[in-house]
């Protein structure tokens, strides 16, 4: 028969895991935006041309899900947010990674907060 503290650790470790999956399950992709191609005598006909920029993958949101999943939780959870604002404002790519960069971290956050009341009360 499990332990308290054993069950306390599967439970958070499931939750970890759906996070991940889940978060990676709203990682979905948009279509590339076609770029508007200009005809001009100066710059000749270019897809790069001034006026036109390319929309990427947030880099706040990579940094919150990588951090998320090795266990850097406040900075995890801090980069999520401003990648879902800054997500928001530009358009750009990568919701599913800030969330996912959330969620983990979040359940970082509970786990060592569970693990402290654990060893506290030993």
């Amino acid at each position: 028969m499990p332990q308290g503290a054993e069950i306390v650790f599967l439970l958070v470790f499931l939750l970890i895991v759906a996070a991940a999956i889940g978060g990676v399950s709203l990682m979905r992709r948009r279509p590339a935006p076609v770029p508007q191609m200009s005809v001009d005598s100066t710059q000749g006909t270019s897809p790069t041309a001034p006026g036109i920029q390319a929309v990427g993958t947030n880099g706040f949101a990579i940094a919150s899900m990588i951090l998320g999943i090795i266990g850097v939780a406040l900075l995890g959870l801090i980069f999520g947010l401003v990648a879902l604002s800054r997500i928001a404002k530009t358009g750009e790519a990568g919701r599913g990674m800030a969330i996912t960069g959330i969620v983990t971290s979040i359940a970082w956050m509970l786990l060592s907060a569970v693990l402290v009341v654990l060893i506290a009360s030993s």
